[in-house]
């Protein structure tokens, strides 16, 4: 699924590609770290860092320069930390430990301001529902613990 530049996700049941998302998934490849060529790295880093997906409050599902990014949806915007978790780890896998840095102080810092909410406002930062959810207090808790040094 390598177009050359990002991997594509299809949908299911179709095989068809949504070519105007610009989707936080395009980018999870790089949890293949040094299994992916240091072009393939590079460009994906690249891409992601272009994409529109970060914020300073962890890293949006859906870009804000995507026609289907919507602040108000489940999954076409808002901030979830499992997919922060992959990004980071596949940021630091792929020798990209400034990048994975940054995006897991940020999220940390947001989760320490507005608490363990399932997900948050992609352009604020609050808690958009469930209060209390374990993954995101379990992701806090290992993005404490691990030490990069």
């Amino acid at each position: 699924l390598w177009n050359g530049e990002k991997f594509l996700f299809k949908k299911s049941g179709t095989g068809q590609h949504e070519a105007r998302s610009i989707n936080v998934l395009q980018f999870t490849g790089l949890l293949l770290g040094e299994r992916l060529t240091e072009q393939q790295r590079v460009s994906l880093l690249g891409g992601f860092m272009r994409s529109g997906l970060i914020s300073t409050y962890g890293v949006r599902n859906e870009s804000t320069r995507s026609e289907l990014f919507n602040a108000d949806t489940y999954t076409r915007g808002p901030i979830w930390p499992p997919n922060n978790l992959e990004i980071i780890e596949g940021l630091y896998a792929s020798g990209f430990e400034t990048e994975a840095r940054s995006i897991a102080d940020d999220l940390q810092e947001n989760l320490e301001k507005h608490g363990f909410a399932e997900r948050f406002h992609p352009r604020t930062g609050v808690p958009l529902s469930d209060p209390s959810y374990t993954w995101t207090s379990s992701i806090y808790i290992y993005l404490r613990s691990v030490s990069r040094e």
